[in-house]
């Protein structure tokens, strides 16, 4: 079954209480939805939030990243390689945990589905 379209889409969500670390306080979290869709219909998805003080990852960044080079590596491959795809994933950037993470989870979701 082979991935057709990888598509993204910030989002904010606003939080019932805030969340309070040592570094801030937040109200909101801003993430950037993953979309995998396969040649069937069927849709995966993953989300990854910017945690720019810990991991360098912006959602600019973590965008830029899954919809350049990631988008290059998985589209039209068959997602029933799934281990495969995960591997040569790891290898397409340096870092970028967040970005990886989010199409990680997008992939997982598409493939449990088949």
């Amino acid at each position: 079954m082979k991935i057709t379209s990888i598509e993204t889409k910030p989002v904010s969500i606003e939080l019932h209480k805030p969340f309070k670390t040592a570094l801030r306080t937040a109200t909101t979290i801003e993430t950037l939805q993953v979309k995998i869709i396969l040649e069937n219909g069927q849709e995966g998805l993953g989300a990854a939030s910017s945690t720019e003080r810990i991991t360098g990852d912006s959602l600019v960044s973590i965008e830029q990243i899954i919809n350049g080079p990631m988008k290059e590596l998985l589209l039209y491959r068959d997602i029933e390689k799934i281990e495969m795809l995960l591997s040569e994933l790891q290898q397409t950037v340096v870092g970028n945990t967040s970005a990886k993470a989010a199409v990680d989870i997008a992939l997982h979701d598409a493939y449990s589905q088949l």
